[in-house]
C-alpha cells in the first residue's frame, strides 16, 4: 500500500487535517450565515476566529519546517499545501465579509445551493486528509474524481446565475455586489481542485 508519508512522524500531517478542519466548520458557519442573514454577524464574527485559528496553524507549519532537517514530502510540497488550504477559509472569510460589507438582507436564490457545493467540496478535502496517513492512489483518485464533479456543478450555478443577474437585475449596485459575491465563492472551489490537484502530485510522487 502507498504511503503519502514513510517517517513515523506525523506532525505535518495532523497540522493539515486541523486546518481542513477547522476550514470545514468555517464554510458550516458560512452556510448558516446565509440561513440565517439576518444575525450574520455572529457568523462572520466565528469565521474570522476560525481563519485567525489557521493562520496560526500556517505559522506553526513554517516554523516546524524550518526546524526539520528531513522532511517527510518535499518543503515546497509541504508549503504548497498548507498555503493552498489557507486560500480556502481565506475564500470563506472573503466571501462573509462582503456579505456583512454590503449589507446583504436579500439573498440571490443561488447562494444556498453553492453554499453546500462550497461545504461538500471542503468536507471531500478534509476527508482526504483524515486518510492521509494510508493514503492511496484510488483513494485520491476517487477523492479527485468526486471534488471535480462538485466543482462542474458550482461552475453550472454560477454560469447560470451571473446570466440571471445580469439579465434580471435592475441595480447596477446590487448587480456589482452579487457579482463579487460570487466570485469569492468560486474562489473557494478552485481553492479545494488546487487541494486536490496537489495531494495527487504528491501521491505519485511516493509511487
Amino acid at each position: 500500500m502507498f504511503k503519502l508519508w514513510k517517517t513515523n512522524d506525523p506532525i505535518f500531517e495532523k497540522i493539515f487535517r486541523r486546518h481542513a478542519s477547522n476550514s470545514l466548520i468555517a464554510s458550516r458557519e458560512l452556510l448558516a450565515l446565509f440561513g440565517d442573514i439576518g444575525n450574520g454577524e455572529k457568523y462572520y464574527k466565528r469565521i474570522v476566529e476560525l481563519e485567525q485559528i489557521n493562520d496560526d496553524i500556517v505559522r506553526e507549519c513554517h516554523q516546524l519546517m524550518d526546524e526539520t532537517f528531513i522532511t517527510k514530502i518535499d518543503k515546497s510540497d509541504i508549503a504548497g499545501l498548507i498555503q493552498k488550504l489557507d486560500d480556502i477559509i481565506d475564500g470563506i472569510k472573503t466571501t462573509a465579509s462582503k456579505v456583512m460589507i454590503y449589507r446583504i438582507t436579500k439573498l440571490q436564490k443561488e447562494v444556498g445551493s453553492l453554499a453546500v457545493i462550497v461545504t461538500k467540496m471542503i468536507g471531500s478535502v478534509d476527508d482526504l486528509l483524515r486518510e492521509i496517513h494510508n493514503l492511496t492512489p484510488q483513494v485520491v483518485r476517487e477523492g479527485a474524481v468526486l471534488i471535480k464533479e462538485l466543482e462542474k456543478e458550482a461552475d453550472h450555478i454560477l454560469y447560470d446565475v451571473t446570466q440571471r443577474i445580469f439579465k434580471e437585475e435592475s441595480s447596477a449596485k446590487s448587480l456589482i455586489q452579487w457579482k463579487d459575491i460570487f466570485e469569492a465563492m468560486d474562489g473557494i472551489t478552485d481553492s479545494c481542485e488546487d487541494v486536490s490537484d496537489l495531494i495527487n502530485s504528491i501521491s505519485r510522487k511516493g509511487t
